[in-house]
This record gives C-alpha cells, sequence and structure tokens, in this order.
C-alpha cells in the first residue's frame, strides 16, 4: 500500500470511530480566494514568477469525540486556473510574459487538543500535488507532489453572541517533494525527468471568525498568510532536443529553490450533524 493510500485509509478509520462518538461533527464548504505569488530562486538576468489570484474549492470535516480533542480532515482544490508567468526563456534568457494554466489539490488531516478551553495546540500531515502548464515556446508540463507536516497553537480571542474568533499558528516542514518535469508530451522524443526536492520549511497564520444562524448551522470567515516554497533539486540528465540549462550548454536540469507567498479570505457555511 503506498504512503498516500495508508494516509487516506488512517483519516478514513480515524473519522468513522471520532464519528461514532462524537458530540459535535461538522461539514464545512468555503470558497477560498487566494493571492497566489511564487519565485524562483534563479541567477540574474534569469527570471521566473507565477502569480494571480485563484479560487480554491474549500471542502472539510471536524469531529469532536471529546471535550479536549478534536480531529480534521481538509481538502482544498483549484482547477485549471490561469496565473501570470514573468520571466525568461529556459534557453534563451528572452524575456516571457504568458498565462499559465495550474491545477493543485491538499488533503490534509490534524488533530487538536484543547489544555484550556480558549487555548489549542495541534499537529497533523498533508499530502499535495501542483499541476503546472508552462505554455510559452512549445510548451512543457511540471508536475509537483510533496508531504507537509504542521505543529501549531491557537487562541481564543472571542466568543459571544454567536461569534467564535480564533488566531492559529503553525510552522509547517515540506518533506519529500518532487518534481517531474515533462517534455515527452510537447516536444518530439521529449524526456521526463523525475528530480528529488530539497526540504523547506514554511508557516501559515489564519484568524478563523464563525457566527452561528442556527443551532446547526455557520458562517465562517477566514483571512490567512502563509509562506513556503521549496528546496534545490538534485541535478540529472534530460535527453530532449536542444535542451539546455541557459548559459551551460549541457543537457543537465534541476529545480531551483523557491518561495510562494499567498494570503487569502475563505468565506464558507458549516453544518452540523
Amino acid at each position: 500500500m503506498t504512503l498516500a493510500r495508508s494516509f487516506l485509509f488512517t483519516a478514513g478509520l480515524l473519522f468513522y470511530a471520532f464519528s461514532a462518538r462524537a458530540n459535535t461533527t461538522s461539514l464545512r464548504a468555503a470558497l477560498d480566494l487566494e493571492r497566489f505569488d511564487y519565485r524562483e530562486d534563479v541567477a540574474a538576468p534569469a527570471r521566473s514568477r507565477e502569480s494571480g489570484l485563484a479560487p480554491f474549492l474549500d471542502v472539510s470535516f471536524q469531529t469532536q469525540a471529546l471535550p479536549d480533542l478534536r480531529w480534521d480532515v481538509d481538502f482544498r482544490g483549484l482547477y485549471q486556473r490561469g496565473l501570470t508567468y514573468e520571466g525568461t526563456d529556459l534557453n534563451s534568457n528572452a524575456d516571457v510574459n504568458v498565462t499559465d494554466v495550474h491545477s493543485m489539490l491538499d488533503l490534509e488531516s490534524s488533530l487538536h487538543y484543547f489544555p484550556m478551553p480558549n487555548w489549542r495546540v495541534f499537529g497533523g500531515l498533508g499530502t499535495h500535488s501542483w499541476n503546472r502548464v508552462l505554455v510559452y515556446g512549445t510548451g512543457y508540463r511540471e508536475l509537483y507532489t510533496w508531504w507537509t507536516a504542521s505543529l501549531g497553537t491557537a487562541l481564543r480571542f472571542y466568543q459571544g453572541n454567536g461569534f467564535d474568533w480564533w488566531g492559529e499558528f503553525s510552522v509547517r516542514p515540506m518533506v519529500t517533494g518532487q518534481m517531474k518535469v515533462i517534455f515527452s508530451e510537447t516536444v518530439t522524443n521529449g524526456d521526463d525527468t523525475t528530480l528529488n526536492l530539497t526540504n523547506k520549511t514554511g508557516f501559515r497564520f489564519r484568524f478563523p471568525l464563525e457566527w452561528e444562524l442556527q443551532s446547526t448551522q455557520l458562517l465562517i470567515v477566514t483571512p490567512w498568510y502563509e509562506e513556503s516554497g521549496f528546496g534545490r533539486s538534485d541535478t540529472k540528465s534530460n535527453s530532449t532536443p536542444g535542451l539546455s540549462v541557459a548559459g551551460s550548454g549541457s543537457a543537465s536540469i534541476y529545480e531551483p529553490s523557491s518561495r510562494i507567498q499567498a494570503m487569502g479570505l475563505s468565506i464558507g457555511f458549516g453544518v452540523f450533524f
């Protein structure tokens, strides 16, 4: 059984076990509008940046089997969204400004422990994928897959009059990341190569505000900010005709380290059952 399948199987068992005893279980769905800014660390004059607004669908389950223990499962997805690429061509360093196409999927699970009613600590694990279709020139595709751990804490700012407002902070180290660069779909005799990314640690702030509309319904508004990224990959050879790392004249490729800055506002509804 693969690591991803083991994660899903374990998550399903935990959710079933918690739900069977749950005092409170909820399903939540939200539209999350994100400002996405991705930059690769490349030497001048080369540049590589993807940015723009991206509307994500966010669906989550929360279940609380004990007064001081809660379990969350979160799914987040983006499908074929155009973002602006501002950079330079891989081979010639000519300026490029195009709209690339992106799809992203995140699945995370976390356990939350409440030492006190207004304070909780949490930890979790997530699996992620990012399908990045670069359209300039002959075009090619990059498929990123990686895992993140998370460890965080949260404080309740306010509770009363139907409102519940928290502030969260978490440290999010990336682990076991890969990027597959795919030339075979767009270049005759193109070669595909899987690169191993080194780990990089990010962080996230969230400020979820819940408003109880009825005893079983919530309106949830969550502003947030996150920084993450990938460490530089190993270097591997690639036999795609005409390919070279700019300025090197070689057919060796690597993925540079990168930084992602993202902020957003999520607005959604929750239902208890």
